[in-house]
């Protein structure tokens, strides 16, 4: 019936809704609690390290089940897309993120 179609409808928005704010939130601030920033961590690694890994931005159960998932020890981001929240103008990364992220440094010529 029409209730049931629109309860579907409805959740599928709202879950929907939930992922593209969380994805927004990783790369705009820098995460609150454990699962902030595993989420934030797991995602920049699909950006800044292998595209071809950790698909997932809410959850790692489909990069489990498709063999895609990735652990990295530092995540290098280069200069040109590091955050806000995430760079500082003297070393690169703010003292809070040095143990997992990086600067990428220009390669010499």
């Amino acid at each position: 019936g029409i209730a049931a179609g629109l309860a579907y409808c409805g959740g599928l928005v709202g879950c929907y809704l939930f992922y593209e704010i969380l994805h927004r939130r990783e790369h705009v601030s820098a995460g609150v609690g454990f699962y902030g920033r595993w989420a934030r961590r797991h995602h920049f690694y699909h950006h800044f390290v292998d595209a071809r890994f950790n698909h997932g931005v809410t959850s790692p159960l489909w990069d489990l089940l498709m063999g895609t998932y990735r652990t990295a020890e530092v995540i290098t981001v280069p200069p040109r897309l590091m955050m806000p929240w995430l760079g500082d103008t003297e070393t690169g990364v703010r003292p809070e993120f040095a143990g997992t992220y990086a600067r990428k440094e220009k390669k010499a010529a």
